[in-house]
Order: C-alpha cells, then sequence, then structure tokens
C-alpha cells in the first residue's frame, strides 16, 4: 500500500490512483523501446538548441547520425531512462523511502550539473523536461505491443507525464539553487573528479519525505480536465519553454 507521503506528492501533482496506474501499465519494459525513447529526446533537444552539441565535442551542423553512437550520449541515455523508471516506479509502487530517494536523487543532479556542466544554463534542463512528455507518449503508443494508443489513452497518458516531469524539473531546479552536494554514489564520481576538494559524500540534512507544495509551481501542481481535453493533438509549441537565446550563459 501507498504511503501518506506518496499519496501526498500524487495529490500535488494532481495525480489520482488511475492515473498512476495507467502510466505504470503502459510505461515499456523493454530495453530497446527504453533507448529508443532516450534517443529520441535527445535528438529534440538538439533540434531545438543545437548549440549544446558543442558540450559533447560535435558541431552545430553535425547530423544526428555523428553523436548518436557517442559513449558519452549513450550513458546519458541510459541516465535519463534510468530517472524515468524511477518516476514511474515511485509513483506507482513506491514508499517514503523511495520517495525520500527520488527527490534527493532529481537535486543531488541538479547540483551535479551547476558543478559539472561548464557553460550550461540550467533552463536546458527546463526544455528537456518540456520535451520529454511527447516523446514518451509517441514512442509508448508506436511501440506498443497492443498497437497505438487511443486518442483518450494518448492524451490522457501525455497530461500525466507533462505534471510529472514538471515536478522533476522543478526539483533539479531546486538542487541546481541550492547547490546541492551529491552524497550518493550514482553521482558521486563525477563530483569528486571535477571538485576533488569538496565536501561529496558527507552527510546532508535529509530531505522531507513529503515535498512541501512550495517545491511546486503553483501552475504544475494539477492536471486539470482541461489538459486532458486539450492534449490529444498537442506539440511542443504548447509548452511553456525557457527561450532557446536564454539556455547558454
Amino acid at each position: 500500500m501507498h504511503s501518506d507521503s506518496i499519496c501526498a506528492m500524487q495529490m500535488e501533482i494532481g495525480l489520482t490512483k488511475d492515473k498512476t496506474d495507467l502510466m505504470a501499465n503502459l510505461w515499456p519494459s523493454h530495453y530497446g523501446t527504453l533507448y529508443d525513447m532516450g534517443i529520441a529526446a535527445w535528438d529534440k533537444l538538439f533540434a531545438h538548441n543545437p548549440g549544446l552539441k558543442k558540450h559533447f565535442g560535435f558541431a552545430e551542423n553535425d547530423p544526428s547520425s555523428s553523436w548518436k553512437n557517442d559513449e558519452r550520449i549513450k550513458k546519458m541515455v541510459l541516465s535519463l531512462q534510468q530517472l524515468l523508471t524511477e518516476a514511474v516506479n515511485t509513483l506507482g509502487f513506491g514508499d517514503t523511502e523511495a520517495l525520500t530517494s527520488f527527490v534527493n536523487n532529481l537535486r543531488e543532479l541538479g547540483g551535479l550539473h551547476r558543478a559539472i556542466a561548464d557553460g550550461v544554463n540550467p533552463d536546458a534542463f527546463t526544455l528537456l523536461f518540456a520535451i520529454l512528455p511527447e516523446v514518451i507518449v509517441d514512442v509508448t503508443s508506436n511501440r506498443s505491443k497492443d498497437g497505438p494508443l487511443s486518442s483518450e489513452n494518448r492524451s490522457e497518458l501525455l497530461a500525466i507525464w507533462r505534471a510529472i516531469t514538471r515536478f522533476m524539473a522543478n526539483q533539479v531546479m531546486t538542487g541546481w539553487e541550492r547547490n546541492n552536494v551529491p552524497t550518493s554514489s550514482k553521482y558521486l564520481k563525477s563530483y569528486t573528479d571535477k571538485c576533488p576538494n569538496s565536501s561529496a559524500g558527507k552527510p546532508v540534512s535529509p530531505t522531507p519525505t513529503a515535498p512541501h507544495p512550495g517545491f511546486i509551481p503553483e501552475k504544475f501542481r494539477k492536471v486539470s480536465d482541461e489538459d486532458v481535453k486539450t492534449t490529444n493533438n498537442i506539440s511542443l509549441r504548447h509548452v511553456a519553454l525557457s527561450p532557446l537565446s536564454a539556455l547558454r550563459k
């Protein structure tokens, strides 16, 4: 049974049990599908801001064939899919401990990239998280063994993932703004390699088990009925994104 903390978090981001069940039941289990989902997300990210390619040693006009097999990109894709799978497991089946770990991971991710991603503005994360819902739903629908999603399921799943990724983006930004120092083994090596004299790995104040409502901007708290009605043919132009010109310092 879900803990009170999980239920509180679901309510804060506008998710009912029916919605989390739909999300969990439709989440792909095949590794190849998840990997293709991650590649599609990076492809869209680079299409919206080609300048981000330079952080991986590629030119803005390099085709996708030049970076899709790069080992650094592969690691980023795998990390992204692990994070999304953690979101599904936490919201669909998790307990208080899982929620605490999930929120800490998101905040440490923000703190890590503030330290190691020279020249990358945090709004790049906002863009990536805004891109994800459409990518997730498209790949889920196209690769489903039961055939494409119905119009109703597609609309609802898109609204669900918009709410979840907004919550995730907010937690990453909280970690960036607070300069959270990673303590988990997942991020520790990357951080200490970049900041050898840091306090990484040392105990920090625990994250509240139930995120305070203030952590989530008011406009992101609910998936309204109107969201569900209007998301059938949604595209990125309907999502509030930061200006692309702001993605670089």
